[in-house]
């Protein structure tokens, strides 16, 4: 009988026909496309159980998304994402999630499910990995094949129930079947078959499984075609426990999975295919490992178990090889490492020889042989050469021939021949070959133009301009040096030298014969002419940080008698800047200042030539300066100015401090022991104070450094002081804080250019508004006038760096007359330590000078230079100052010092706010504000109306500089002699000491007659008239006529070797520091009342003591029962005078 149809099934409601048949097509996507021959089994595969899943049973749950077939309903190419693209990582880990290794097909069969959810959704992925991703058919036959097997035992086990269908959940929005099956009722009807009526229902069967053959199993191949018991890492059982056995059948190597089929998966024909278990076996970890060490070979560092038998030969081949090689290695190192000790004994013995022979020039000769490529055997027998004086190492470099200089300049041949053979300095004759100096050219009466360029021209050599547009600024440099009084020969120009200049015009200096020499002598007897006691050098220099350049040039040399008058003085400088500024015009270098020690008839010179005229609109530094209010805009041509050196100007304010008259200040009186009284309350050592405190060592910067900035450091006043003490202390103060304003520009090395120029402005306002209230009680018309022009000198010379070198940099500390100061120093060192130099030597030697300073200059570890590359800031105590702050130079500063970042209106109103501030906790009025309302006020007119100081007279009230407070230190020694005769050259014998030239003379003669460019003059001269009269050097000549016109002037420094001091002590440490609560005693800045007498009337006057004198000593403190002693003097400041009438006498008459 034919079966039944299913005639109708009647749904619960909420349950459509549409949820039973989802995805119930015949074919699954994807199953149309053509599979490569790697995919053809697992392509049949898919499709089976396609089909076995359309057969499954009721019973079987749907899939859910909670389930783990679910899984495979993801879109492949997101997945991807997560593994770097890789589809068999991918692939892999998507088959763990529902396949477990070594999973059974009867396992697998609980976790199956129906469904698009289910096994389906599983057929879709594996032919859309295949399709799209060409995954190979190998890695999902496994895998198929187990499926396949669970899902025949489930149709077999489990057939189709139609009467007890499971019931299913209504459909969810999405169209996908989720939640647990449930229990429904099905009605059917059962009806009768007709085949005439209904076709029959044709069930596709099964397809047929192919004819089973035995499995092969997986061979593995040696790509080398190596032996198969060489090619396999048996030891790797042992370590893991590996899912296959390894057999051997002749040269193959097969390797049988555990869950081996048994059966080939291959279709009919003579090619057997390993089932999919063992094909599986090509992607296992170990295997691929197997495969890729057989093919690349193993890594160095893999362990022993996964080597092959020929890989751990190969390797064991090769450790041999390397055990060769390292035995080889350590024969050759024993060898070279006793050749090592040989050189290291050679080395040890050089060092020995080094440490204990005295072998000149031993890095001199170390360099050669190293340039030479010499061993150190070589060096040893040159060492031991040149330690027995047999043999001397040459090839001087440059820095050689600078020390031998220096040696033979300062030392003199003596000293350089002792250091050429004692030290392996060059000879003299090399060192001079190699540094050159060519003497100046002295003028032995009023400087020319042709000789100032002619010195010029040795200076300054002309050179290709390389600045590119930029000007650098120079500036002029005068200064005197005491010369020795005698009168010299020059060889070169065959002139008579040691004349003044001022009178030089009265007589012959060309020495042709001895009448010139003899009218010369009379009129140094009459009067008419006298020997130059100083020389006036004026040097140019160049306003940059390089000491080559920035180092003092002279370019005129010129005896004075000091009795030059204003116009005298006038002419020469104006020469002098004329000769300069055409030299340079070419170098783009611009004259920017004349720089002065504070000489009166220069001071006069420089008014007229540097403050001739009023800045004009028309120059460029006009926008810059003319904010400026209170500023002294008056200059020279081409914006000119003068300029006075900081150091002298400082000790000029110390030698004011410390004058026996004291200044006053605001009413107050400070004298020398009331300054010393006030640094002992502040802790100061009574010996250090006394050092400070010593007025004729007017030259000592050290201590004129530590006495300004002690001041600048003087605290408040305890509240228990006197009022007399508080006055003192208030005046004392603002003193201090005018003295930082001027010692922080020059000798705090981190300040930017801005701070510099705040303080200076600073400084000028200070001194402006003290001078304008006290005048010359504050400090001499001299020291104002220097001051005032020193710093409006700087703020012109950076206005003009802005516009010629807007770019670069500038350096205060490189103004004034210190680096003239230096070649002086170089000189007297020259010449010798106890006497002065004459006029020629200064003129020979002063070129060497300025090479001695340029090479100390570069070389600072020499310990000769000035140059302070470690220069710190002013210390906290003063006692901390040292020498390194007297010499400051561009390359010792740190701070910011370009041009660019300087606006020099808002420095200048900087400094004035600074100014207002110290004055106002001085309780000082302020007047800069009614200056400006009056007009007419500035730095250089502090009256008002336009009047300069010193330039328009003394106004009242203003003083001269006296003597102590003058910046000399050693007075003029003025030409001096007995008698109206002379000795002649004719009184003097033929042979006598006295009749032979000096050692100067001839030497001098010598090198000019090496000299090119020398004019060949004779230096003998006959005295009697005739050509066989006897000859005489005229050098000689000239010393025998001068010997009695003047003594040689010697500061005789040896004294001080005995214990003598060079200068007078007048202020001495006497006893301990007062004691203000003894009644018994009476100290500086105490009142006393005293009775005056004037004019017959008597006067009762409150009188403040300012210092006390007990024979020549001053003391701090002193008994009361000494006062009426004679030896006793008091020196004060009168406070308040008051008349005394008849009633205030006993008797009642007048006294």
């Amino acid at each position: 009988m034919p079966p039944p149809l299913l005639k109708a099934v009647t749904l619960p409601e909420g349950i459509s026909a549409t949820t039973l048949s989802s995805n119930c097509g015949d074919e699954p996507p994807f199953a149309d496309f053509s599979p490569a021959e790697d995919q053809k089994c697992a392509h049949l595969a898919i499709m089976r159980i396609f089909r076995l899943a359309k057969e499954l049973p009721l019973s079987i749950p749907l899939g859910t998304v909670d389930d783990q077939w679910a899984g495979f309903t993801g879109d492949i190419s997101s997945d991807m994402s997560q593994y770097d693209d890789d589809i068999f990582m991918l692939v892999n880990h998507s088959l763990h999630r529902v396949f477990d290794y070594q999973m059974t097909a009867e396992e697998l069969s609980n976790s199956i499910r129906r469904g698009p959810l289910g096994v389906e959704a599983f057929c879709n992925w594996s032919l859309k990995c295949m399709a799209e991703f060409k995954l190979s058919g190998g890695i999902l036959e496994p895998r198929l094949d187990l499926l396949e097997h669970a899902l025949k035992n489930i149709c077999r086990i489990k057939p189709i129930e139609p009467l007890t269908p499971p019931a299913l959940l209504p459909e969810p929005a999405t169209g996908l079947i989720v939640g647990r099956p449930t229990d429904i009722t099905l009605e059917i009807e059962v009806l009768d078959f007709d085949p005439a009526i209904n076709d029959p229902i044709v069930i596709d069967p099964l397809p047929l499984e192919p004819q089973k053959r035995p499995c092969p199993g997986f061979k593995l191949v040696d790509p080398n075609g190596g032996s198969p018991y060489a090619s396999y890492p048996f030891l790797v059982h042992t370590k893991h426990p590996l899912p296959w056995n390894v057999h051997i059948t002749g040269q193959n190597l097969i390797l049988y999975s555990l869950s081996c089929s048994g059966f080939s998966r291959s279709n009919p024909g003579p090619d057997l295919r390993p089932c999919s278990y063992c094909a599986h076996l090509t992607n296992h970890d170990v295997i691929m490992g197997i495969r890729h060490r057989n093919l690349d070979g193993a890594h160095e560092n893999t362990p022993f178990a996964y080597l092959t038998p020929s890989h751990m030969l190969a390797s064991l081949q090769r450790k041999t090889k390397e055990n060769n090689r390292l035995k080889l290695r350590a024969l050759k190192l024993s060898i070279k490492i006793s050749r090592r000790n040989k050189h290291l004994d050679a080395w040890k013995r050089l060092a020995i020889s080094i440490g204990t022979e005295d072998i000149p020039r031993i890095r001199s000769l170390m360099a050669i042989e190293h340039k030479r490529g010499r061993s150190v055997f070589s060096m040893l027998e040159k060492i031991d050469r040149a330690a027995q004086r047999a043999y001397r190492p040459l090839g001087y470099q440059r820095a050689d021939f600078e020390r031998a200089f220096l040696i033979l300049k300062l030392g003199g041949r003596s000293a350089a021949r002792i250091a050429q053979y004692s030290l392996g300095t060059p000879s003299i004759d090399a060192t001079k070959r190699h540094i050159v100096t060519v003497p100046l050219k002295s003028s032995p009466a009023v400087p020319t133009m042709s000789e100032l360029k002619e010195n010029l021209a040795l200076c300054y050599p002309p050179a290709k301009n390389t600045s590119d547009g930029v000007i650098l600024g120079m500036t002029i440099q005068v200064d005197e040096i005491k010369l020795q009084e005698r009168l010299r020969w020059d060889s070169r120009s065959n002139m008579i030298l040691g004349v003044c200049r001022e009178h030089g015009h009265h007589c012959v200096l060309d020495f042709r014969t001895i009448a010139q020499a003899e009218d010369i002598q009379d009129m140094l007897i009459k009067k008419k002419v006298h020997l130059a006691t100083e020389a006036t050098v004026i040097a140019a220099s160049i306003l940059s940080s390089n000491s080559t350049e920035y180092s003092a040039r002279p370019f005129v040399i010129s005896g004075s008698c000091k009795r030059e008058s204003v116009e005298a003085q006038t002419t020469l400088l104006q020469t002098s800047i004329t000769a300069l500024t055409a030299s340079q015009m070419d170098s783009n270098r611009r004259l920017y200042c004349v720089a002065s020690d504070g000489d009166s008839r220069r001071r006069r010179a420089l008014i007229s030539i540097a403050l001739c005229r009023e800045l004009p609109a028309t120059s460029k530094i006009y926008p810059l300066l003319a904010p400026l209010r209170l500023f002294n805009f008056f200059c020279g041509d081409d914006d000119l100015t003068s300029d006075f050196d900081t150091k002298h100007v400082l000790k000029r304010f110390r030698n004011t401090l410390l004058r026996m008259r004291g200044f006053l200040l605001d009413g107050t009186a400070i004298s020398v022991s009331v300054l010393k009284a006030h640094l002992l309350k502040d802790g100061h050592d009574s010996v250090a104070i006394d050092a400070l405190l010593k007025p004729n060592d007017k030259q000592d910067v050290v201590l004129m450094i530590k006495l300004l900035y002690a001041i600048s450091r003087l605290p408040e006043c305890h509240a228990d002081d006197s009022p007399a003490t508080h006055s003192t202390r208030r005046v004392l103060r603002l003193l201090g804080r005018l003295y930082f304003q001027l010692l922080q520009p020059y000798l705090n090395t981190t300040l930017s250019l801005n701070e510099q120029l705040s303080h200076l402005s600073a400084a000028a306002h200070l001194i402006l508004a003290l001078y304008n209230k006290d005048k010359g009680e504050f400090i001499p018309v001299q020291l104002y006038f220097d001051v005032m022009s020193m710093i409006k000198n700087v703020y012109f010379c950076v206005a003009k760096a802005q516009v010629d070198n807007p770019n670069g940099s500038f350096w205060i500390v490189l103004l004034g007359t210190d680096g003239l100061e230096k070649v002086f120093g170089m000189v007297r060192t020259m010449v010798g330590n106890d006497s002065h130099a004459d006029q020629l030597q200064l003129t020979n030697r002063i070129d060497g000078a300025v090479q001695c300073t340029k090479i100390l200059e570069e070389h600072p570890e020499w310990g000769g230079g000035s140059r302070r590359l470690k220069a710190t800031p002013l210390p906290t105590s003063p006692e901390d100052v040292t020498s390194h702050h007297d010499h400051i130079n561009p390359a010792s500063m740190s701070g910011d010092l370009e041009v660019n970042s300087v606006v020099l209106q808002t420095c200048w109103q900087r400094g004035r706010m600074v100014a207002e501030r110290e004055l106002e906790a001085a309780r000082i009025a302020i007047p800069f504000e009614s200056m400006e309302r009056s007009g007419g006020f500035n730095i250089l007119s502090p009256f008002g109306n336009n009047k300069m100081v010193l330039v328009d007279g003394l106004s009242a009230g203003e003083r001269e500089e006296t003597t102590e407070e003058g910046g000399d230190s050693e007075p003029l020694t003025p030409s001096s002699f007995e008698g109206d005769t002379l000795p002649g050259v004719e009184d003097a014998p033929g042979d006598s000491y006295e009749a032979n030239p000096d050692f100067d003379d001839i030497s001098g003669e010598v090198e000019m007659s090496q000299s090119e460019r020398s004019v060949k003059n004779t230096a003998w001269v006959c005295i009697g008239g005739r050509d066989d009269s006897k000859k005489v050097h005229k050098a000689s000549i000239l010393r025998i006529f001068s010997s009695g016109l003047s003594v040689s002037d010697s500061k005789d420094r040896l004294k001080r070797v005995r214990g003598y001091s060079q200068y007078d002590d007048i202020f001495e440490n006497q006893g301990t520091p007062q004691d203000p609560d003894n009644p018994n005693e009476i100290s500086v800045e105490d009142p006393a009342l005293i009775l005056v007498r004037s004019s017959g009337a008597v006067f009762l006057c409150v009188f403040q003591i300012l210092s006390i004198r007990v024979d020549t000593s001053y003391v701090q403190s002193l008994s009361i029962n000494l006062l009426h002693e004679p030896n006793i003097q008091f020196q004060g400041q009168v406070m308040t005078l008051k008349p005394c009438d008849n009633s205030h006498q006993p008797d009642g008459s007048a006294p």
